[in-house]
């Protein structure tokens, strides 16, 4: 006996639905940790009478550590390889890019600093007050005066930027 088989859409929602349904038990409700999916081929079969043979679902990533991008990577693998199995499927996981949290680019960083010195920081005035005073009242809030948070017309060293900005993160849980 044989399945009519294998059925790549099959597949991709399976496993789609189990990393929807196990999401909130991959890693500890804190921190800031999330995936998004965009499915980018599935149900391109030739005839209405044959199953698809290939389906693809890319995943976006975003954890605090190494450490947690490992454990929902290791659940997402257990999930493909329940649903690829249920459907008579093979799959594959094809990294397109890694990168790793808390590796600031100071470098990069200081040598866009120096440029917008040269420049000098933004300065928002006319029509652009005047564009983000209608946003605001389009959004039936009232116009402010000066409607950019004045950060934004101050340059401020990389080095300080990053700190500030890591006092807001939570410290990662696992």
């Amino acid at each position: 006996m044989s399945a009519r088989a294998p059925g790549a859409t099959d597949a991709l929602m399976l496993f789609h639905h189990l990393n929807e349904s196990l999401r909130r038990s991959m890693l500890p409700a804190t921190g800031l940790w999330s995936f998004n999916e965009a499915i980018l081929c599935a149900g391109q079969a030739t005839a209405d009478n044959l199953v698809p043979h290939v389906s693809q679902i890319d995943y976006m990533v975003r954890t605090d550590s190494v450490a947690q991008a490992d454990i929902v990577s290791a659940v997402m693998d257990n999930n493909a390889e329940a649903a690829a199995k249920a459907a008579f499927c093979r799959w594959r996981k094809t990294w397109v890019a890694k990168s790793r949290g808390g590796l600031a680019n100071h470098a990069l960083a200081r040598a866009t600093y120096r440029n917008l010195e040269s420049i000098g920081a933004p300065v928002w005035e006319g029509e652009a007050i005047r564009v983000a005073r209608e946003i605001q009242a389009n959004l039936g809030l009232a116009p402010l005066e000066r409607p950019f948070a004045s950060d934004t017309e101050r340059l401020i060293h990389p080095e300080e930027c990053e700190r500030q900005l890591r006092e807001m993160m939570p410290a990662s849980s696992v």
